[in-house]
């Protein structure tokens, strides 16, 4: 799915959406990952916290449940082969009202 809501645009996410059942994390993998919560903090963006890649998003929420992984940090995916579908996600959700990082409390 390439979707064009705010984080998707900004993440670079083009994303493939395996259920909890088919997707293995290995050795701990997930609780390495540091989480994001956006817009409505209903869902984790999940990203590398050395290298600051962008993983995927859980979908905590969804039914079933279900991670939206980043196709681009698949080893060996050849992205140009890929069909996909292209969601406008502005419109089913409107961004943030404040899109500069001036809410973040340090």
């Amino acid at each position: 799915m390439n979707c064009g809501c705010s984080i998707c645009r900004r993440a670079g996410y083009l994303l493939v959406y395996p259920t909890y059942e088919n997707l293995t994390w290995h050795k701990g993998s997930k609780e390495r990952c540091s989480v994001y919560q956006f817009n409505t903090k209903t869902k984790d963006q999940l990203f590398c916290p050395k290298c600051g890649a962008s993983i995927g998003i859980d979908f905590k929420n969804a039914t079933p449940q279900k991670y939206g992984i980043s196709a681009r940090t698949i080893n060996g995916i050849d992205l140009h082969s890929l069909k996909y579908k292209v969601m406008d996600g502005v419109k089913l959700m409107a961004p943030h009202t404040d899109l500069s990082g001036a809410e973040y409390k340090e």
